[in-house]
């Protein structure tokens, strides 16, 4: 038994036309147009002229989920005549939590062993903000040990 969760959000689709020998990046937004958004890793869906896109630096695009950017590797080259489509989910919060538990079990005659495992934290690094200002925390396995950057 194996169970991961992550970060919610919020569906989004976008439709645009590339421009002229530019890779990327492509700048994703939210549903109110506003630009810097989180993007929930791997819930995007990239078309190009109509053709599904694979996700990977060595495949058709890459993306940068933290910084919502969308960019083509050079196999897919963009022109202004194509057409992107995009659907993604935009991180309802910049703060950052992972849950994950596993589990399983042995028998052997008469003698059964299981066990589970759940663990609950803050991801390693993240961003939030604090009165407009922006700070990077990189997380320690202690609180004093955190440090912090702006």
């Amino acid at each position: 038994m194996a169970t991961l969760a992550g970060v919610k959000g919020v569906f989004v689709s976008r439709q645009f036309q590339g421009t002229e020998a530019v890779q990327g990046p492509y700048i994703l937004s939210d549903d109110e147009g506003r630009t810097g958004v989180a993007i929930v890793a791997g819930s995007e869906v990239v078309w190009l002229d109509g053709v599904r896109m694979a996700r990977g630096e060595t495949a058709d695009y890459a993306m940068d989920y933290d910084r919502g950017q969308l960019t083509f590797s050079a196999r897919r080259l963009i022109s202004s005549a194509s057409r992107i489509a995009i659907d993604y989910q935009v991180a309802l919060t910049e703060y950052r939590r992972n849950v994950s538990s596993f589990g399983g079990g042995w028998t052997r005659s008469k003698v059964q062993a299981w066990g589970q495992l759940y663990r609950e934290a803050d991801a390693r690094c993240f961003l939030f903000k604090v009165s407009g200002i922006l700070f990077l925390a990189v997380v320690a396995r202690h609180e004093r040990h955190a440090r912090f950057f702006h």
